[in-house]
This record gives C-alpha cells, structure tokens and sequence, in this order.
C-alpha cells in the first residue's frame, strides 16, 4: 500500500475502538474497499513534524515477518495516526488473560514455543538494524498474532515519541528496575523485557497479576523465589503441565526467561543470543545434523546441507543413480532384470560393514 495514505479514506471507514494503549488509542478501521486496517491515534508526542517524520520512515523500513508493518503515517499539530495491517487475533495479552470462561482455548505447548520463538526474531530483527535500535516497549499487548498463531511484534520504534510522563505503570512490570524513564531504553533492556513475557507465557500469570502486586514482588522475582525454594514445576501454568513430553522444553525456556531477567540489562545477553537459546526444535535439529555433516566414509551418503523452518524440515544428499539394495534385489522380476552376481553381493555386504562400523 502506498505510504501516503489517503486521510479521507480513514475518516469516512467504520471504526471501533480495540483499546488504549501506552502510546495511544487503537482503532478497527475498515475502508470503503473493504481493507481492515489498524489506526492508532498517539498522545503527548514530543516530537516536531520534521523529526516525526525521519523516525516513521526508519520503522516504515523495518521489513520482518515477525514485526507489524507501518503502513502509513500523519502529522498534524493536533493529531498523528500510524496505521497497521490488522491482525484479527488480537494481542497475546488477550489471548492469555482475557477470556477466562468455558469457551476459553487456551495455548497449547506448540503455540506458546512458537509463539515465543516468533517474537524473539522480531526483537533481534530490530536490534540487528543498528546497536542503538530498540523496541523500548515489549509486552504481551504488543505481540500481536496471525491467525496460524505467529507473533507480530508491534509498537517498535514509539517509546521514543511519547513524553515520559504519559506511559502507564502497568508497562512497569516488564521493565528492568533501573529503567525510569521510558524514552531512555536499550537493547540490554528490551532483553529484559522479552524474559518477562518469556515467564508470562509459561506461568499464565501477567507481571501485574493482583495477586504479586499484593505480595510486593514482581514476575521475575516470584518465579526465582518459587525456583529456588521447590520444583521448577511449581511455577508452570496447570494447562500446560497435561502436555507429554515437553518438560525438558519447557524447563529450558524457563532457564533462559530466569537469565533474561535475573541480572541488570548491561551485563546480559544479546538478544540474537537469546533467540538461539528459545528456538528450542531448530537448535537440537541443527546439533544433530552437525553431528551427521562431520561423518566422512566412503561408505556412507554424506549429508551436504540441511534447511529448518517449523513448516518445513529438509536435508540435501549426494544422489546416486544406481539406487538402493532393495530396488535391486526384488524390483524388476522381468526377463530384462540383471540379477547380482555372488562377487558384487560379497563387496556390498562389505561395504555395508565398513560403514555401520564406521558409525560405530
């Protein structure tokens, strides 16, 4: 879509109000041509147009599938409009924390890893731009959904428009305590933040949940204290604890959202770091076929390359055209067949030794 957009066209669509956010109010607008988009109206901006302006057109280049693209933008003295593609999903807050009725679905393992591993290539994405790139306001609010349940990181590149009195303190629960003034953010921090919404995906339990705020702790800090006292089971959302085998996954991701949060946002580490940490199917895949690339025998296929996605899994090999044993053997029952003499069964047979010995 064009980046000048037509105001007209947002001012004559239907809307409806998704909800109020750290930068501003979120819109559902639908055009005249039926396109659904997202409006977000910002407040206290305390930029010029001109600076606004250079700051849009560097989040407008950000191209990731794990981020939500900015579409279009408007400045005027008394309002500036971002629109976004609209994701029907709505936000992984809402998909954790909103629903809590008999109809509720909650996320299965699957989704949640994913759901986690999509995010943290947003985030490194972002950080890879440049080393003072950063969101400055990761939270679950901000992670929007496909409806494949891919995660979209939005908000990038807004904590730095907004004067530092206007942002919520429900933001807070997901900041590094040193961090107090919201336009003053890092890549460390955003680190940080991603631990936060790591717990938060395997607890269920928002980092402003009534009952922490209660007991005067935070996320991070309750997860330690309850880690470091009894099982690391204990701190598990019971929905995800009925899933089998996926306990050494979840325990790892546990690990890795306890690093992420348990030391101050300059001395961890980064987040390209950390996304080989959380892609947990994708790391263990590659280990083992780094294992089978290094086997060297004249009697074994090598493995050439190998290629992860989590739709996807393939691996490259040398082609040989006189095909397996098996073909060979009990195939071709025709009078055309050549059937093995005894002296090329003997070297199979021992090349076929060789090779398992090898292994071996």
């Amino acid at each position: 879509m064009d980046l000048k957009f037509d105001l007209d066209d947002l001012l004559k669509a239907s809307a409806e109000v998704l909800g109020k956010g750290t930068f501003g109010t979120a819109y559902k607008a639908v055009l005249e041509t039926g396109l659904a988009v997202v409006v977000k109206r910002l407040r206290d901006v305390n930029l010029g147009e001109k600076e606004f302006g250079q700051k849009m057109e560097e989040v407008r280049r950000m191209d990731h599938k794990n981020l939500v693209p900015l579409i279009a933008y408007h400045y005027h003295s008394d309002e500036k409009l971002l629109v976004y593609d609209y994701l029907p999903m709505g936000s992984l807050s809402a998909l954790l924390h909103g629903n809590k009725g008999a109809s509720r679905m909650p996320l299965n393992w699957e989704s949640k890893a994913s759901i986690a591993l999509g995010a943290a290539r947003g985030i490194s994405y972002l950080h890879s731009q440049g080393s003072t790139i950063s969101h400055g306001s990761i939270k679950s609010l901000n992670i929007l959904l496909t409806k494949s349940y891919e995660a979209c990181v939005s908000d990038f590149g807004l904590a730095q428009l907004v004067a530092p009195t206007s942002t919520p303190n429900r933001v807070a629960g997901y900041r590094a305590t040193e961090v107090t003034d919201p336009r003053r953010v890092s890549q460390k921090a955003d680190v940080y933040s991603f631990g936060v919404l790591l717990l938060e995906l395997l607890t269920g339990k928002a980092p402003t949940h009534t009952s922490l705020n209660k007991e005067g702790v935070d996320l991070p800090r309750w997860v330690q204290s309850v880690v470091r006292e009894e099982w690391a089971t204990e701190v598990f959302d019971l929905e995800l604890l009925r899933y089998e085998n996926v306990a050494e996954d979840m325990v790892q991701l546990l690990q890795l959202a306890v690093d992420c949060t348990a030391q101050y946002p300059d001395k961890c580490s980064s987040m390209a770091e950390r996304l080989r940490d959380v892609n947990l199917g994708e790391k263990e895949f590659g280990q083992k076929m780094e294992e089978v690339g290094r086997m060297d025998h004249k009697n074994l296929v090598p493995l050439i390359a190998y290629h992860y996605h989590s739709d996807e899994k393939l691996l490259v090999n040398d082609y040989l055209p006189m095909g397996s044993l098996s073909a060979l053997l009990h195939e071709n029952k025709g009078a055309s067949r050549m059937p093995v003499n005894w002296e090329s069964r003997a070297s199979i047979a021992l090349g076929a030794a060789r090779g398992i010995s090898y292994l071996h």
